[in-house]
C-alpha cells in the first residue's frame, strides 16, 4: 500500500484498505522522515512546515487513523521511529532534531493515553543508520568534515535497517508487554 503521511485522506484511504485486506492493524510502525540539513537562519518557512508536516504530524495523523482499529481490536504496539537528534541536535539540523522531539513526546502522550485500551507507544531513536536519506549524506553549508566524525557511530559500522527492525519486533512481542511510553536508543555509542 502506498500512503502521503501529509495528507489525512491518504492516511485514512490506506488504514481502511490494510484493515480491509487483513482483517486489523496489530502493529503500527511509523517510519516516514524527510531531512533538510540547513542553518536555522537560511530555512525558509516552507522546509520547517516539510519537515514537521512528514516527520511529526504525518506521525501523529497515522496513529489517530489506526488506534481507533487498535481498540475495536482489544489493542496493539505503535512503534514510532524518532531519531538521537531528538535527544542532542547538531549544527544544521535544527528543524529535524525538533520534530523528531515531537515524534518523542508523541509516543509518550500516546502511551499515557492508550495504556488502558491495552494500546502500547514507544518511540525508537536510532542514531546513523545505511538508509538512502543517510547515503544522500547531510551536506550542509560551512560545516566543518570533523564535526561529522566527532558525531558518528563509536562502533566501526553504521547501524543496518535489520537491526532496527529486529528492536521493532522485540517491542511488539509478548516479551515487551510491559514497555510502553519508552524512547529506545540504539546508535551504536552516539550518545555515550
Amino acid at each position: 500500500f502506498v500512503c502521503d503521511v501529509r495528507d489525512e485522506a491518504s492516511i485514512r484511504a490506506t488504514v481502511d484498505a490494510v484493515v480491509e485486506s487483513h482483517g486489523g492493524i496489530d502493529v503500527l510502525v511509523n517510519s516516514a522522515g524527510i531531512a533538510a540539513p540547513t542553518f536555522v537562519a537560511r530555512m525558509t518557512p516552507e522546509q520547517w512546515h516539510d519537515i514537521f508536516q512528514v516527520n511529526a504530524m504525518g506521525t501523529a495523523m497515522v496513529c489517530k487513523a489506526v488506534i481507533p482499529h487498535m481498540k475495536r481490536g482489544g489493542g496493539g504496539h505503535i512503534i514510532n521511529i524518532g531519531s538521537i537528534q531528538a535527544r542532542r541536535t547538531t549544527r544544521g539540523m535544527a528543524a529535524y532534531g525538533a520534530s523528531k522531539a515531537g515524534v518523542l513526546g508523541l509516543s509518550k502522550a500516546l502511551a499515557s493515553e492508550y495504556a488502558r485500551q491495552e494500546i502500547r507507544v514507544n518511540a525508537i531513536c536510532p542514531g546513523g543508520v545505511s538508509t538512502p536519506m543517510t547515503a544522500a549524506g547531510f551536506p550542509v553549508d560551512n560545516i566543518d568534515p570533523a564535526l561529522f566524525a566527532r558525531i558518528a557511530p563509536q562502533m566501526p559500522t553504521i547501524g543496518q535497517p535489520e537491526e532496527i527492525a529486529a528492536l521493532v519486533a522485540y517491542i511488539s512481542s509478548p516479551e515487551a508487554r510491559f514497555m510502553t511510553g519508552s524512547g529506545i536508543t540504539i546508535d551504536g555509542g552516539q550518545l555515550a
